[in-house]
Protein backbone atom coordinates (compact mmCIF):
# COMPACT_ATOMS: atom_id res chain seq x y z
CA UNK A 1 0.00 0.00 0.00
CA UNK A 2 1.46 3.36 -1.01
CA UNK A 3 2.22 5.92 1.66
CA UNK A 4 0.55 9.32 1.87
CA UNK A 5 3.84 10.91 0.91
CA UNK A 6 4.11 8.77 -2.21
CA UNK A 7 0.51 9.71 -3.10
CA UNK A 8 1.42 13.38 -2.71
CA UNK A 9 4.46 13.08 -4.96
CA UNK A 10 2.33 11.26 -7.54
CA UNK A 11 -0.16 14.15 -7.35
CA UNK A 12 2.64 16.60 -8.13
CA UNK A 13 3.57 14.64 -11.25
CA UNK A 14 -0.08 14.55 -12.33
CA UNK A 15 -0.34 18.32 -11.91
CA UNK A 16 2.79 18.82 -14.00
CA UNK A 17 1.30 16.56 -16.68
CA UNK A 18 -1.69 18.92 -16.84
CA UNK A 19 0.66 21.86 -17.42
CA UNK A 20 0.42 23.16 -13.87
CA UNK A 21 3.49 24.42 -12.02
CA UNK A 22 2.72 23.11 -8.52
CA UNK A 23 5.24 25.48 -6.94
CA UNK A 24 4.11 28.64 -8.71
CA UNK A 25 6.35 31.48 -9.79
CA UNK A 26 4.72 34.75 -8.72
CA UNK A 27 1.24 35.73 -7.65
CA UNK A 28 -0.02 39.28 -7.23
CA UNK A 29 -1.47 39.18 -3.74
CA UNK A 30 -3.33 42.48 -3.76
CA UNK A 31 -4.94 42.11 -0.34
CA UNK A 32 -4.25 40.24 2.83
CA UNK A 33 -7.10 38.03 3.96
CA UNK A 34 -7.62 40.34 6.92
CA UNK A 35 -8.05 43.30 4.58
CA UNK A 36 -10.29 41.26 2.28
CA UNK A 37 -12.64 40.55 5.17
CA UNK A 38 -13.23 44.29 5.59
CA UNK A 39 -14.58 44.66 2.03
CA UNK A 40 -18.26 44.92 1.14
CA UNK A 41 -20.18 42.21 -0.69
CA UNK A 42 -20.31 43.34 -4.33
CA UNK A 43 -19.39 42.40 -7.87
CA UNK A 44 -15.91 43.88 -7.38
CA UNK A 45 -13.12 41.35 -7.79
CA UNK A 46 -10.31 40.91 -5.29
CA UNK A 47 -7.10 38.88 -5.24
CA UNK A 48 -5.51 37.25 -2.23
CA UNK A 49 -3.48 34.17 -1.38
CA UNK A 50 -2.81 31.84 1.50
CA UNK A 51 -2.61 28.27 2.74
CA UNK A 52 -5.55 25.88 2.39
CA UNK A 53 -6.60 24.92 5.93
CA UNK A 54 -9.85 23.12 5.15
CA UNK A 55 -11.24 21.38 2.05
CA UNK A 56 -14.70 20.05 1.21
CA UNK A 57 -15.66 18.65 -2.22
CA UNK A 58 -19.35 18.40 -3.02
CA UNK A 59 -19.73 17.15 -6.60
CA UNK A 60 -19.29 20.15 -8.86
CA UNK A 61 -18.83 22.51 -5.92
CA UNK A 62 -15.75 22.88 -3.77
CA UNK A 63 -15.42 24.80 -0.50
CA UNK A 64 -12.08 25.54 1.12
CA UNK A 65 -10.72 27.76 3.86
CA UNK A 66 -7.75 29.93 2.98
CA UNK A 67 -5.52 31.36 5.72
CA UNK A 68 -2.66 33.82 5.96
CA UNK A 69 -1.09 35.59 8.95
CA UNK A 70 -3.97 38.08 9.10
CA UNK A 71 -6.96 35.75 9.09
CA UNK A 72 -8.98 33.05 7.35
CA UNK A 73 -11.77 33.15 4.74
CA UNK A 74 -13.97 30.60 3.00
CA UNK A 75 -13.59 30.22 -0.76
CA UNK A 76 -16.14 28.67 -3.16
CA UNK A 77 -15.08 27.10 -6.46
CA UNK A 78 -17.86 26.07 -8.87
CA UNK A 79 -17.18 24.00 -12.00
CA UNK A 80 -19.35 26.01 -14.38
CA UNK A 81 -17.63 29.24 -13.28
CA UNK A 82 -13.97 28.21 -13.53
CA UNK A 83 -14.37 25.70 -16.37
CA UNK A 84 -14.11 21.93 -16.47
CA UNK A 85 -10.32 21.73 -16.92
CA UNK A 86 -9.66 24.15 -14.06
CA UNK A 87 -12.13 22.32 -11.86
CA UNK A 88 -10.25 19.08 -12.44
CA UNK A 89 -7.18 20.83 -11.10
CA UNK A 90 -9.20 22.23 -8.18
CA UNK A 91 -10.22 18.70 -7.21
CA UNK A 92 -6.53 17.86 -6.87
CA UNK A 93 -5.93 20.56 -4.26
CA UNK A 94 -5.18 19.43 -0.72
CA UNK A 95 -5.01 20.89 2.78
CA UNK A 96 -1.61 22.53 3.23
CA UNK A 97 -1.28 23.78 -0.36
CA UNK A 98 -0.72 27.48 -1.04
CA UNK A 99 -3.24 29.03 -3.41
CA UNK A 100 -3.76 32.39 -5.08
CA UNK A 101 -7.43 33.21 -5.75
CA UNK A 102 -9.39 35.93 -7.54
CA UNK A 103 -13.13 36.51 -7.22
CA UNK A 104 -15.94 38.47 -5.60
CA UNK A 105 -17.44 38.34 -2.13
CA UNK A 106 -20.87 37.03 -1.18
CA UNK A 107 -22.69 35.73 1.88
CA UNK A 108 -23.74 32.10 2.12
CA UNK A 109 -27.12 31.03 3.49
CA UNK A 110 -25.46 30.80 6.92
CA UNK A 111 -24.18 34.41 6.54
CA UNK A 112 -20.54 33.35 6.14
CA UNK A 113 -18.46 35.78 4.13
CA UNK A 114 -17.13 33.81 1.16
CA UNK A 115 -15.02 34.50 -1.92
CA UNK A 116 -16.58 33.17 -5.11
CA UNK A 117 -13.47 32.13 -7.04
CA UNK A 118 -13.25 33.09 -10.70
CA UNK A 119 -9.65 31.96 -11.16
CA UNK A 120 -6.88 30.44 -9.05
CA UNK A 121 -3.20 29.51 -9.21
CA UNK A 122 -1.15 27.04 -7.21
CA UNK A 123 1.72 28.78 -5.38
CA UNK A 124 3.14 25.81 -3.48
CA UNK A 125 2.10 22.29 -2.54
CA UNK A 126 2.07 20.20 0.59
CA UNK A 127 3.70 16.74 0.55
CA UNK A 128 3.61 15.76 4.21
CA UNK A 129 0.09 15.74 5.70
CA UNK A 130 -0.58 18.39 8.34
CA UNK A 131 -1.74 17.39 11.83
CA UNK A 132 -5.49 17.16 12.40
CA UNK A 133 -6.90 20.68 12.20
CA UNK A 134 -9.10 20.23 15.28
CA UNK A 135 -6.54 18.57 17.57
CA UNK A 136 -3.71 20.70 16.20
CA UNK A 137 -0.04 20.07 16.96
CA UNK A 138 0.07 18.69 20.50
CA UNK A 139 3.61 17.39 20.96
CA UNK A 140 5.61 20.13 22.72
CA UNK A 141 9.01 18.98 21.47
CA UNK A 142 7.80 18.90 17.87
CA UNK A 143 6.48 22.42 18.31
CA UNK A 144 10.01 23.58 19.12
CA UNK A 145 11.97 21.35 16.74
CA UNK A 146 9.65 22.00 13.81
CA UNK A 147 8.70 25.57 14.59
CA UNK A 148 7.49 26.11 11.03
CA UNK A 149 4.90 23.37 11.57
CA UNK A 150 3.78 24.99 14.82
CA UNK A 151 3.30 28.30 13.00
CA UNK A 152 1.46 26.58 10.15
CA UNK A 153 -1.02 25.05 12.59
CA UNK A 154 -1.33 27.64 15.35
CA UNK A 155 -2.64 31.17 14.85
CA UNK A 156 -1.75 31.83 18.51
CA UNK A 157 1.92 30.96 17.95
CA UNK A 158 2.02 33.14 14.83
CA UNK A 159 0.34 35.99 16.67
CA UNK A 160 3.07 36.11 19.31
CA UNK A 161 5.75 36.53 16.65
CA UNK A 162 3.63 39.21 14.94
CA UNK A 163 3.45 41.01 18.29
CA UNK A 164 7.23 40.76 18.63
CA UNK A 165 7.58 42.45 15.24
CA UNK A 166 5.30 45.28 16.34
CA UNK A 167 7.20 45.64 19.60
CA UNK A 168 10.46 45.98 17.67
CA UNK A 169 8.95 48.76 15.57
CA UNK A 170 7.55 50.75 18.49
CA UNK A 171 10.57 50.06 20.69
CA UNK A 172 12.82 51.72 18.12
CA UNK A 173 10.35 54.57 17.62
CA UNK A 174 10.51 55.43 21.33
CA UNK A 175 14.25 56.06 21.07
CA UNK A 176 13.98 57.85 17.73
CA UNK A 177 11.47 60.23 19.34
CA UNK A 178 14.03 60.93 22.09
CA UNK A 179 16.63 61.78 19.39
CA UNK A 180 18.81 58.73 19.94
CA UNK A 181 21.00 57.58 17.08
CA UNK A 182 20.76 53.88 16.26
CA UNK A 183 24.16 52.31 15.64
CA UNK A 184 25.71 48.91 15.02
CA UNK A 185 28.88 47.86 16.83
CA UNK A 186 31.04 44.75 16.29
CA UNK A 187 29.73 41.25 16.96
CA UNK A 188 33.25 39.78 17.00
CA UNK A 189 35.34 41.00 19.93
CA UNK A 190 39.00 40.50 20.66
CA UNK A 191 38.20 40.74 24.39
CA UNK A 192 35.11 39.32 26.08
CA UNK A 193 34.11 42.59 27.70
CA UNK A 194 31.14 44.61 28.87
CA UNK A 195 29.56 42.01 31.18
CA UNK A 196 30.46 39.20 33.55
CA UNK A 197 29.50 36.19 31.43
CA UNK A 198 31.02 33.19 29.66
CA UNK A 199 31.60 33.93 25.98
CA UNK A 200 31.43 31.79 22.87
CA UNK A 201 34.89 31.43 21.35
CA UNK A 202 35.54 31.32 17.61
CA UNK A 203 38.62 31.69 15.42
CA UNK A 204 39.40 34.32 12.81
CA UNK A 205 41.40 32.52 10.14
CA UNK A 206 42.53 35.68 8.35
CA UNK A 207 44.47 36.84 11.41
CA UNK A 208 44.91 33.43 13.05
CA UNK A 209 43.51 34.63 16.35
CA UNK A 210 40.70 33.63 18.67
CA UNK A 211 37.71 35.93 18.85
CA UNK A 212 34.58 36.10 21.00
CA UNK A 213 30.97 36.51 20.04
CA UNK A 214 29.99 39.60 21.93
CA UNK A 215 28.42 39.31 25.34
CA UNK A 216 27.63 43.04 25.43
CA UNK A 217 28.11 46.11 23.19
CA UNK A 218 28.61 48.38 26.20
CA UNK A 219 32.24 49.39 25.85
CA UNK A 220 31.91 50.11 22.12
CA UNK A 221 28.82 52.26 22.70
CA UNK A 222 30.65 54.24 25.39
CA UNK A 223 33.55 54.74 22.98
CA UNK A 224 31.00 56.58 20.82
CA UNK A 225 30.32 58.95 23.72
CA UNK A 226 34.06 59.55 23.88
CA UNK A 227 33.92 60.35 20.17
CA UNK A 228 31.32 63.06 20.67
CA UNK A 229 27.97 61.35 20.11
CA UNK A 230 25.43 62.42 22.75
CA UNK A 231 22.74 59.72 22.50
CA UNK A 232 23.22 56.26 21.00
CA UNK A 233 21.36 52.97 21.15
CA UNK A 234 21.77 49.52 19.69
CA UNK A 235 19.12 46.82 19.42
CA UNK A 236 20.89 43.64 18.43
CA UNK A 237 22.10 40.19 19.45
CA UNK A 238 24.26 39.16 22.38
CA UNK A 239 25.70 35.68 22.94
CA UNK A 240 26.40 34.07 26.31
CA UNK A 241 27.65 30.51 26.75
CA UNK A 242 25.53 29.86 29.79
CA UNK A 243 22.27 28.22 30.85
CA UNK A 244 19.16 27.47 28.83
CA UNK A 245 15.84 27.89 30.63
CA UNK A 246 12.38 29.41 30.39
CA UNK A 247 14.01 32.84 30.61
CA UNK A 248 17.45 32.23 29.07
CA UNK A 249 18.57 31.56 25.49
CA UNK A 250 22.26 31.42 24.46
CA UNK A 251 21.62 34.14 21.86
CA UNK A 252 19.18 36.92 22.70
CA UNK A 253 18.18 40.39 21.62
CA UNK A 254 19.32 43.24 23.84
CA UNK A 255 18.97 46.99 23.67
CA UNK A 256 21.61 49.21 25.22
CA UNK A 257 21.26 52.99 25.22
CA UNK A 258 23.65 55.66 26.46
CA UNK A 259 23.20 59.37 27.01
CA UNK A 260 25.96 61.88 27.64
CA UNK A 261 25.52 64.29 30.59
CA UNK A 262 22.86 62.00 32.11
CA UNK A 263 22.86 59.75 35.18
CA UNK A 264 20.97 56.88 36.81
CA UNK A 265 17.87 59.00 37.40
CA UNK A 266 17.70 59.78 33.69
CA UNK A 267 17.90 56.09 32.88
CA UNK A 268 15.12 55.31 35.37
CA UNK A 269 12.85 57.91 33.81
CA UNK A 270 13.51 56.77 30.25
CA UNK A 271 13.20 53.07 31.08
CA UNK A 272 9.92 53.57 32.93
CA UNK A 273 8.75 55.78 30.08
CA UNK A 274 9.51 53.05 27.56
CA UNK A 275 7.39 50.46 29.35
CA UNK A 276 4.49 52.87 29.72
CA UNK A 277 4.79 53.98 26.07
CA UNK A 278 4.67 50.41 24.74
CA UNK A 279 1.76 49.50 26.99
CA UNK A 280 -0.35 52.52 26.03
CA UNK A 281 0.59 52.90 22.36
CA UNK A 282 0.62 49.29 21.28
CA UNK A 283 -1.88 47.68 23.65
CA UNK A 284 -4.02 50.49 25.05
CA UNK A 285 -3.75 49.07 28.57
CA UNK A 286 -1.29 48.94 31.45
CA UNK A 287 -2.00 45.60 33.12
CA UNK A 288 -0.35 42.39 31.94
CA UNK A 289 -0.13 38.88 33.34
CA UNK A 290 3.19 37.07 33.60
CA UNK A 291 3.93 33.89 35.58
CA UNK A 292 0.41 34.08 37.01
CA UNK A 293 0.98 37.61 38.35
CA UNK A 294 -0.97 40.67 37.21
CA UNK A 295 1.43 43.60 36.93
CA UNK A 296 0.44 47.25 36.64
CA UNK A 297 2.72 49.44 34.54
CA UNK A 298 0.67 52.61 35.04
CA UNK A 299 1.65 53.36 38.65
CA UNK A 300 5.07 54.89 39.40
CA UNK A 301 7.69 52.13 39.51
CA UNK A 302 8.83 51.29 43.05
CA UNK A 303 12.43 51.86 44.19
CA UNK A 304 14.24 49.89 46.90
CA UNK A 305 17.89 49.39 47.82
CA UNK A 306 19.34 45.90 47.67
CA UNK A 307 20.07 46.00 51.42
CA UNK A 308 16.48 47.03 52.22
CA UNK A 309 15.13 44.36 49.90
CA UNK A 310 17.20 41.61 51.54
CA UNK A 311 16.22 42.78 55.02
CA UNK A 312 12.53 42.82 54.06
CA UNK A 313 12.24 39.42 52.40
CA UNK A 314 14.56 37.49 54.74
CA UNK A 315 12.71 39.03 57.69
CA UNK A 316 16.08 39.92 59.20
CA UNK A 317 16.00 43.75 59.48
CA UNK A 318 19.38 43.88 61.23
CA UNK A 319 21.19 42.61 58.12
CA UNK A 320 20.71 45.99 56.45
CA UNK A 321 23.01 47.73 58.91
CA UNK A 322 25.61 44.95 58.63
CA UNK A 323 25.59 45.31 54.84
CA UNK A 324 26.00 49.08 55.00
CA UNK A 325 28.85 48.66 57.51
CA UNK A 326 30.50 46.04 55.23
CA UNK A 327 30.39 43.65 58.19
CA UNK A 328 31.10 40.39 56.38
CA UNK A 329 31.14 38.14 59.44
CA UNK A 330 27.68 39.11 60.63
CA UNK A 331 26.23 38.92 57.12
CA UNK A 332 27.84 35.48 56.78
CA UNK A 333 26.35 34.39 60.13
CA UNK A 334 22.84 35.43 59.11
CA UNK A 335 23.27 33.84 55.69
CA UNK A 336 24.14 30.51 57.32
CA UNK A 337 21.27 30.85 59.77
CA UNK A 338 18.94 31.28 56.80
CA UNK A 339 20.18 27.96 55.42
CA UNK A 340 22.17 29.41 52.51
CA UNK A 341 25.60 27.94 51.72
CA UNK A 342 28.66 30.18 51.98
CA UNK A 343 31.62 29.30 49.76
CA UNK A 344 35.25 29.54 50.78
CA UNK A 345 36.25 32.60 48.74
CA UNK A 346 32.93 34.41 48.70
CA UNK A 347 32.73 38.12 49.48
CA UNK A 348 30.04 40.30 51.02
CA UNK A 349 28.66 41.09 47.57
CA UNK A 350 28.53 37.37 46.70
CA UNK A 351 26.41 36.75 49.80
CA UNK A 352 24.14 39.67 48.95
CA UNK A 353 23.51 38.29 45.49
CA UNK A 354 22.83 34.81 46.90
CA UNK A 355 20.34 36.13 49.42
CA UNK A 356 18.64 38.30 46.84
CA UNK A 357 18.34 35.44 44.34
CA UNK A 358 16.96 33.03 46.94
CA UNK A 359 14.62 35.24 48.94
CA UNK A 360 13.84 38.40 46.98
CA UNK A 361 13.79 38.18 43.20
CA UNK A 362 10.50 36.35 42.81
CA UNK A 363 8.86 38.71 45.31
CA UNK A 364 9.41 41.74 43.05
CA UNK A 365 6.19 41.38 41.09
CA UNK A 366 5.16 44.99 40.55
CA UNK A 367 7.71 47.09 38.57
CA UNK A 368 10.61 47.75 40.94
CA UNK A 369 13.96 49.47 40.51
CA UNK A 370 16.51 47.69 42.74
CA UNK A 371 19.28 50.20 43.54
CA UNK A 372 22.63 50.46 45.41
CA UNK A 373 24.74 47.49 44.32
CA UNK A 374 28.14 46.61 45.77
CA UNK A 375 31.05 48.10 43.86
CA UNK A 376 32.97 44.86 43.26
CA UNK A 377 30.18 43.37 41.10
CA UNK A 378 29.68 46.65 39.22
CA UNK A 379 33.11 47.58 37.87
CA UNK A 380 31.83 49.91 35.13
CA UNK A 381 29.62 51.97 37.43
CA UNK A 382 30.14 55.30 39.16
CA UNK A 383 30.26 55.30 42.98
CA UNK A 384 27.07 56.12 44.85
CA UNK A 385 27.17 59.77 45.95
CA UNK A 386 25.63 58.84 49.31
CA UNK A 387 26.67 55.26 50.20
CA UNK A 388 30.42 54.38 50.38
CA UNK A 389 31.29 51.01 48.87
CA UNK A 390 28.17 50.98 46.70
CA UNK A 391 27.49 52.22 43.19
CA UNK A 392 24.88 54.17 41.26
CA UNK A 393 23.16 51.22 39.60
CA UNK A 394 19.70 49.76 39.19
CA UNK A 395 18.11 46.60 37.89
CA UNK A 396 14.44 46.62 36.95
CA UNK A 397 12.30 43.67 38.05
CA UNK A 398 8.76 42.93 36.86
CA UNK A 399 6.83 39.77 37.63
CA UNK A 400 9.87 38.27 39.34
CA UNK A 401 12.02 38.70 36.23
CA UNK A 402 14.96 41.05 35.66
CA UNK A 403 14.29 43.30 32.65
CA UNK A 404 16.94 46.03 32.72
CA UNK A 405 20.33 46.95 34.15
CA UNK A 406 21.57 50.54 34.27
CA UNK A 407 24.36 52.71 35.64
CA UNK A 408 25.64 56.15 36.13
CA UNK A 409 28.63 55.34 33.94
CA UNK A 410 32.13 55.38 35.39
CA UNK A 411 34.18 57.86 33.35
CA UNK A 412 37.30 58.06 35.56
CA UNK A 413 40.04 56.14 33.70
CA UNK A 414 42.27 55.76 36.76
CA UNK A 415 39.48 54.21 38.81
CA UNK A 416 38.35 52.10 35.85
CA UNK A 417 41.86 50.69 35.44
CA UNK A 418 42.00 49.87 39.16
CA UNK A 419 38.67 48.06 39.02
CA UNK A 420 39.70 46.06 35.98
CA UNK A 421 42.79 44.97 37.92
CA UNK A 422 40.57 43.85 40.83
CA UNK A 423 38.43 41.83 38.43
CA UNK A 424 41.56 40.17 37.04
CA UNK A 425 42.62 39.19 40.58
CA UNK A 426 39.20 37.66 41.26
CA UNK A 427 39.45 35.69 38.04
CA UNK A 428 42.88 34.37 38.98
CA UNK A 429 41.40 33.30 42.31
CA UNK A 430 39.01 30.99 40.43
CA UNK A 431 35.93 33.19 39.94
CA UNK A 432 35.44 32.73 36.20
CA UNK A 433 32.66 35.18 35.38
CA UNK A 434 34.57 38.43 35.81
CA UNK A 435 34.99 41.42 33.52
CA UNK A 436 37.96 41.21 31.14
CA UNK A 437 40.58 43.95 31.21
CA UNK A 438 40.11 46.20 28.16
CA UNK A 439 43.14 48.48 27.97
CA UNK A 440 41.90 50.28 24.86
CA UNK A 441 38.70 51.22 26.67
CA UNK A 442 40.76 52.71 29.50
CA UNK A 443 42.71 54.62 26.86
CA UNK A 444 39.43 55.88 25.42
CA UNK A 445 38.40 57.16 28.85
CA UNK A 446 41.73 59.01 29.06
CA UNK A 447 40.76 60.82 25.86
CA UNK A 448 37.73 61.90 27.90
CA UNK A 449 34.14 60.73 28.29
CA UNK A 450 31.43 63.00 29.69
CA UNK A 451 29.39 61.96 32.69
CA UNK A 452 26.68 59.67 31.29
CA UNK A 453 23.90 57.25 31.99
CA UNK A 454 23.53 53.88 30.31
CA UNK A 455 21.00 51.09 30.36
CA UNK A 456 20.56 47.61 28.91
CA UNK A 457 17.10 46.08 28.40
CA UNK A 458 16.54 42.44 27.52
CA UNK A 459 14.21 42.73 24.54
CA UNK A 460 13.30 39.04 24.56
CA UNK A 461 12.31 39.31 28.23
CA UNK A 462 10.28 42.42 27.43
CA UNK A 463 8.34 40.55 24.74
CA UNK A 464 7.52 37.85 27.31
CA UNK A 465 5.80 40.51 29.43
CA UNK A 466 3.84 42.18 26.66
CA UNK A 467 2.76 38.92 25.01
CA UNK A 468 2.01 37.47 28.47
CA UNK A 469 4.28 34.46 27.89
CA UNK A 470 5.87 32.39 30.64
CA UNK A 471 8.66 31.01 28.45
CA UNK A 472 11.18 32.80 26.27
CA UNK A 473 10.78 30.01 23.71
CA UNK A 474 7.32 31.16 22.71
CA UNK A 475 8.51 34.64 21.72
CA UNK A 476 11.52 33.50 19.68
CA UNK A 477 10.80 32.33 16.12
CA UNK A 478 13.49 29.67 16.47
CA UNK A 479 14.64 29.12 20.08
CA UNK A 480 17.75 27.09 20.75
CA UNK A 481 17.28 23.31 20.85
CA UNK A 482 19.70 20.49 21.45
CA UNK A 483 20.65 18.89 18.16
Amino acid sequence: MSTLREDSIRRIEELKALGVNPYGYKYNKELTIGDLRTKEVSEAEFQTAGRIKGYRLMGKNLFLHLEDQTGIIQCYIKENEVGESQYEIAKMLRTGDFLGVKGNLFLTKTEELTLRVKSFELCGVNIQPLPDKHAGLTDEETKIRQRYLDFAMSAESRDKILQVGKLLQYFRQYFYDLNYLEVETPMLHGIASGAAAKPFVTHLNALDQDMYLRISPELYLKRLLVGGFDKVFELNRNFRNEGISQKHNPEFTMCEFYQAYANLETMMDETEGLFKYLAKTLYGRYTFTIKGHVVDLEQPFQRITMADCIAKYTNRPEIKDYIHAHDFENVKRITLELGTHVGKNETLSDLMIKLFDEFCEEQLVQPTFLIEYPVDISPLTKDSPTRPGFVDRFELFVGGFEFANAYSELNDPIEQDRRFATQAERKEAGLEEQYEVDEDFVNALEIGMPCAGGCGIGFSRLTMLFTESDSIRSVLPFPFIKQ
